[in-house]
């Protein structure tokens, strides 16, 4: 068989595979955010209704789980079991925008951003749970719809 053939074949097998792999999770809500994050718990805190969205990378919904504010992307939580090493991965400095540390959130805490719009997410460990709590942007990208400490406050609420 000729290089040209198996790539091909390759691709059309890929094809099915990948497909089952993408809409098995896509319009799908975690059934962890209806109980440990339920919608009362993070309406409370973000100090606004909020609805579970389906995860759909597609519409920037890719976290564990994902809510919506009168029909738009508001807040995106994703939960990971990697204690210290995994905090200090997602935390670490990127090359334009320190992170800022947090007081009273978790074990340890900081507050990330971009050079576009900073401020905008919180990562947070407590024992071996870490939680990233990112606000949606603004249109133009360059603010966060949610404030720092309502940021913080979800983060406290998802452990």
């Amino acid at each position: 068989m000729s290089r040209r053939h198996f790539a091909l074949l390759l691709t059309l097998l890929a094809i099915p595979v990948l497909s089952y792999a993408f809409n098995s999770v896509k319009g799908e809500i975690d059934p962890e955010c209806q109980t440990t994050l339920p919608v009362t718990k993070i309406s409370a805190a973000a100090g606004k209704k909020v609805e579970l969205t389906p995860y759909d990378p597609m519409k920037a919904a890719g976290g564990h789980c994902n809510y919506t504010s009168e029909g738009k992307l508001l807040l995106i939580i994703s939960k990971f079991s990697g204690g210290a090493r995994q905090f200090k991965s997602l935390s670490s400095a990127d090359a334009a925008v320190a992170p800022k540390p947090l007081k009273g959130v978790g074990d340890e805490a900081v507050l990330k951003g971009s050079i576009y719009a900073p401020d905008y997410i919180v990562i947070a460990r407590r024992g071996n749970s870490v939680v990233a709590v990112s606000s949606a942007l603004s249109p133009f990208g360059d603010k966060a719809l949610l404030a720092p400490e309502v940021l913080a406050a979800v983060a406290n609420a998802a452990f």
